[in-house]
Formats: structure tokens, sequence, C-alpha cells
């Protein structure tokens, strides 16, 4: 707060102070807010909701559906195939590109799959060294 107070302007500068102080913090956050979130409007974004599934021959299924468009066969029923499908390149993102994967209902998915299973498909979700860019919201 400004510490000069004359008689009748002591008001003033309470309320310039007090607007001033609750615009710098809110230019932090716009600023904390659009680094974040610019990273994620520049990604496409995929869903994955394990409502659609309750076993890993489903899994793979539904990852065919999310990530793949017209192609005239089948996916690989396995992680590394699973890693490869998330660099893109299958018809729905391009190769490499920056995604960002929105998983409804993960709970579920855990509790169907175990977590031994979902902890090394996040893994290979978020693991940056494999050729792939992906964030991933549990929801």
């Amino acid at each position: 707060m400004n510490k000069i107070f004359r008689k009748g302007s002591v008001q003033i500068f309470l309320i310039f102070d007090t607007i001033f102080i609750n615009w710098a913090l809110n230019q932090q956050i716009i600023k904390k807010f659009t680094l974040l979130e610019r990273s994620n409007f520049m990604r496409e974004k995929f869903i994955i909701d394990g409502r659609n599934f309750s076993t890993l021959k489903e899994f793979y299924d539904e990852v065919e559906r999310v990530f793949t468009f017209d192609l005239d066969w089948k996916i690989g029923r396995n992680l590394d195939a699973f890693n490869d499908i998330l660099r893109g390149g299958f018809g729905r993102h391009s190769y490499g590109a920056p995604i960002l994967i929105q998983w409804l209902n993960y709970e579920k998915s855990e509790k169907d799959l175990g977590s031994h299973l979902i902890n090394e498909i996040t893994e290979i979700i978020l693991l940056n060294n494999s050729g792939h860019d992906c964030i991933l919201e549990k929801l």
C-alpha cells in the first residue's frame, strides 16, 4: 500500500493500491495460464474413454478408433505398437505432431486393466524420448 496519508486522499490511495495489486496478481495468473495453455492449444486433442473398454484387447480397439483413420489393416495389439501409434502418421495426426490425450474415466481403466499395466501405458504416453510429444490429462 502507499505510505502517503493525506486527509481526504487516504481512501483514494487504498482503492488505487487494491486495484493495482489485483491487476498485478491477475497478470501473473494470466501469464502462467498463457504459458501452460498455449502449448495445449497447439496440440491436437484425442480422447480415450475408459467406458469403451474393460480388457486389454478392447483398449487396443479404442486406441485404433481414436488414433487411426482409414487404415486397411489392424494395428498391433502390444505396447510397442501403441508407442508407434502415438508418434502419428496413421491418419489422425501427423508424424511427430504434439498431442494432448484426455483419458476419461481413468480410474475405471486402472481398475479394469490393473495399476501395473496402466502405469506402463502412462509411462509410454509421457516418455519424451520415444519419438512422440504427448501430454496426458487423467479425467
